[in-house]
C-alpha cells in the first residue's frame, strides 16, 4: 500500500488514544477505522513484522516514534504503553503505566473484556491484562477470555475489533457473564486501584493501607496484596498448588475472593500476620518457621530475591509468633534491628532472675502456653517478657507438694486426694509444672488450711494422737476427709503440741467422731479401676518399695511393673492386706521386738505363708485368733 501524501506510513483515518487504552486496543481501532483485517497490516507500514501482535507492549520500544507517526499521535503516547525490553525472567518488574508490575501479571497473547464495559466504549481497558484482575474495576462484572458463541479463545492475531470475535465476528457486547457479591467486588476494585492508569488513584490507595506499606511503589503493595490472598485462602490442602501456579504466571484460580482477602489482610497488618501463624500452627502443630506463615514461608528461604515484601515479612515475623505464641525458633540472619526485643527478655537475664538454663529448656520442649524461643540479632536467646515475670511470680508463691507435706506432717500420697477435693490449690500456671517438673500447690492455700488449724477453739474433750488414731489406715481419701472435718468442725481439736512437728502429728482430735470418720470411710469400697504407684502402697505399708514390687511379680497384688513408672490397683493391695501381716506389723501386734517375731510366732505353731524381698508374710485371720486366745 502507498499513500500521496508525505507522512509515509500514515493511515487514512486516525483517532486519539482514550485513557487507559492499551497499545493493542490502540492499533485494533485504526484496524477497524481504516476497514483493515488485522493489526498486522497496520504494522507492516512502520515496517514491524511479527507472528503475535500480542506482544508488542513489551518488544517494540525501539518503533515507537514510527508507530506514533502511524497513528497519528504523539511519541509519548505510544512510550507509555510499551512496558519493557523482552527478558527471560517472568520476576523481572516492568513499568505499566507508572507502577512496578512483575511480567508474570501481564497477559499478553488473550484479550479479556468486559461485555459491559464495550458497551460503554468499544475499546480495551489496560486494566483487563492484568492477570490477577479477573474481573473489570470499571463495570464490576467478570471479564471473559473466549467467545460465547464458538468457544474460541479470544486474540490479537486477527482481531480487527475489539468488541467482536477474532473467529465467528459474534458480537462480544452481547455475551453475558456473573457479577460477583457487592462486598467483595468493592474490597476488589479498592485493590485494583494500585495499578491504576492514573497516578493520583494510585497514591490515594497508597495512603490507605498501614505505613509499613506506604513507601513502596503501588506495583509492589498489589502484588503483596496478591501474596496476601493466596495465604489468607480457606483451602489449605490447595495452596500450595496455586502458590506454585501463579509464580508461573496462571491466575486461573485467583478469585475475587481471594484479591479482597488479602487487601483486608494488607489493612489488619501486621495482626494479620500473627493471625496466620496462629492458624498455621493449629493446623499443623509444626514449629518450623518454613511452615508458619503458610505460602508466604517461601519468603524465608535463602533463594528468595530481595524484595520489600520479603524484607517486611522478615521483619515481622518475630513480632507475629510472639503475639500468637508459636513456640518457633528464627536464625539470626532472618530478624532485622533486634524488632524481637520488644516485651523479650534474653536468657541470661532469666538467668539472674534465678530461673536457670536447663529449666528454660524444659518449657521449650513441653510446654504449650510458652514461647519457646526466638533467636534475634546476634544470636541472642529471647524469651516472653511477660510470661516470665508470670512464671517467676508463681514460682515464689508456691510450694512443692514435699514441701506441703514436712508442713502439715502428711503423708505424700495424699495430697492427690486432697486436691481432689479441692482443699489445696494447685498453681494454675501450667508452666510451673515444666519447670519444677512436679505439681506444686499455692502458699496462699497452704497457709490458709494452717491458719485455720490453729485458729480452731479447742475442746476438753476425750482425745487421742490423730496419727496414732490413724495408723494402718489404708484408704487412699483417709486423709483429705480428715482434713475436710477438721476444717468443717466436725472433727474437735482437743490439744496442741507444735513443739518442732508438722501440724498433724500436733494434733490431739476427739476419740469418738475419729472412730465415726474411720467408720464411714470403711464403709467405702475403692474402686477397681483406681490406681496408685509402688511407692504410695510402700509408703501405707510402711516397708520400702521394692516389697511392694516383688508382691506385684509373685501375683499377690494386681499391678504392672513399666519401664519408668509402675502402677497398683487400690483395690488389690487392700485385699492384700487383710489378707496378710507382715512382721513390722506382727512385732507391733505382739509387743515384742521385730528380730523376734519369727521365733515368737514359730514357739505358738505359726509358720509364714509367703515370703516377698525376705519379708515374711503371716496370715492375719490365723494371727487374730491367737491373740484372741
Amino acid at each position: 500500500m502507498t499513500y500521496p501524501w508525505p507522512h509515509v506510513g500514515r493511515l487514512v483515518a486516525v483517532t486519539p488514544p482514550i485513557e487507559g487504552e492499551s497499545l493493542l486496543s490502540l492499533i485494533v481501532r485504526h484496524v477497524e477505522l481504516n476497514l483493515l483485517s488485522r493489526p498486522g497490516e497496520v504494522l507492516e507500514e512502520v515496517d514491524i513484522r511479527t507472528a503475535t501482535p500480542g506482544f508488542m507492549p513489551f518488544t517494540m520500544r525501539d518503533s515507537t516514534a514510527d508507530l506514533a507517526r502511524a497513528l497519528g499521535c504523539r511519541e509519548d503516547e505510544i512510550l507509555s504503553r510499551i512496558y519493557r525490553q523482552p527478558t527471560d525472567s517472568r520476576h523481572e518488574a516492568v513499568n505499566f503505566h507508572g507502577a512496578l508490575l512483575e511480567r508474570r501479571f501481564l497477559e499478553a497473547k488473550v484479550r479479556r473484556v468486559s461485555p459491559q464495559a464495550l458497551g460503554v466504549s468499544p475499546h480495551h481497558r489496560a486494566a483487563w491484562m492484568v492477570r490477577a484482575l479477573s474481573f473489570c474495576p470499571e463495570s464490576g462484572e467478570l471479564l471473559i477470555e473466549a467467545c460465547q458463541a464458538c468457544g474460541c479463545t479470544l486474540g490479537w492475531t486477527r482481531c480487527s475489533a475489539v468488541w467482536r470475535c477474532d473467529r465467528c465476528g459474534f458480537d462480544l457486547r452481547r455475551s453475558t457473564t456473573q457479577v460477583p457479591s457487592r462486598k467483595e467486588t468493592a474490597e476488589a476494585i479498592a485493590a485494583a486501584r494500585l495499578v491504576d492508569v492514573r497516578s493520583d488513584i494510585r497514591a490515594a490507595e497508597l495512603a490507605c493501607l498501614p505505613a509499613a506499606f506506604r513507601s513502596w511503589d503501588p506495583g509492589q503493595a498489589f502484588a503483596a496484596i496478591v501474596e496476601f490472598g493466596l495465604a489468607s485462602s480457606t483451602s489449605s490442602d490447595a495452596r500450595a498448588a496455586r502458590n506454585q501456579a501463579v509464580g508461573a504466571g496462571d491466575f486461573s484460580s485467583f478469585t475475587i475472593a481471594d484479591l479482597a482477602k488479602g487487601r483486608r489482610f494488607a489493612l489488619d497488618w501486621p495482626e494479620s500476620l500473627a493471625e496466620l501463624a496462629r492458624e498455621e500452627y493449629a493446623r499443623t502443630g509444626s514449629t518450623s518457621v518454613r511452615r508458619c506463615f503458610g505460602t508466604l514461608s517461601k519468603y524465608f528461604y535463602a533463594s528468595t530475591p530481595p524484595s520489600p515484601l520479603r524484607d517486611l515479612i522478615r521483619d515481622a515475623a518475630a513480632a507475629a509468633l510472639h503475639e500468637a505464641r508459636v513456640p518457633a525458633k528464627l536464625a539470626a540472619a532472618v530478624v532485622k534491628g533486634g524488632s524481637t526485643r520488644t516485651r523479650t527478655i534474653s536468657a541470661l537475664e532469666v538467668e539472674r532472675l534465678g530461673i536457670s538454663r536447663r529449666e528454660l529448656r524444659r518449657l521449650e520442649g513441653k510446654s504449650s502456653t510458652f514461647v519457646a524461643r526466638q533467636t534475634g540479632k546476634g544470636g541472642t536467646t529471647l524469651y516472653d517478657l511477660e510470661a516470665i515475670t508470670g512464671l517467676k511470680a508463681d514460682l515464689e508463691g508456691s510450694v512443692s507438694l514435699q514441701e506441703a507435706a514436712r508442713r502439715l506432717a502428711l503423708p505424700a500420697y495424699a495430697f492427690e486426694a486432697i486436691l481432689a477435693a479441692k482443699l489445696l490449690c494447685p498453681v494454675s500456671n501450667p508452666d510451673v509444672a515444666v519447670v519444677a517438673a512436679e505439681v506444686r500447690v499455692t502458699q496462699e492455700s497452704l497457709n490458709g488450711i494452717i491458719g485455720a488449724l490453729e485458729a480452731a477453739p479447742r475442746k476438753d474433750v476425750d482425745c487421742v494422737g490423730l496419727v496414732d488414731g490413724c495408723r494402718r489406715q489404708f484408704h487412699p481419701a483417709l486423709w483429705a476427709m480428715i482434713l475436710a472435718a477438721l476444717l468443717s468442725g466436725r472433727l474437735p481439736i482437743s490439744r496442741r503440741n507444735r513443739a518442732g512437728k508438722g501440724v498433724f502429728d500436733s494434733l490431739r482430735v476427739a476419740r469418738a467422731p475419729l472412730a465415726e470418720l474411720l467408720g464411714e470411710l470403711a464403709r467405702q469400697p475403692i474402686a477397681p479401676n483406681v490406681w496408685a504407684s509402688c511407692r504410695t502402697i510402700a509408703a501405707v505399708f510402711g516397708v520400702p518399695e521394692q516389697v511392694v514390687s516383688a508382691a506385684v511379680r509373685a501375683g499377690l497384688i494386681e499391678g504392672d511393673l513399666l519401664v519408668r513408672t509402675s502402677r497398683v490397683s487400690l483395690a488389690s493391695a487392700g485385699a492384700f492386706d487383710r489378707k496378710f501381716v507382715m512382721s513390722d506389723e506382727a512385732s507391733e501386734l505382739l509387743g515384742c521386738a521385730k528380730p523376734k517375731i519369727w521365733g515368737e510366732l514359730t514357739s505358738r505353731g505359726l509358720r509364714p505363708v509367703a515370703s516377698v524381698c525376705r519379708h515374711s508374710l503371716w496370715d492375719r485371720q490365723a494371727l487374730e485368733r491367737l491373740l484372741n486366745s
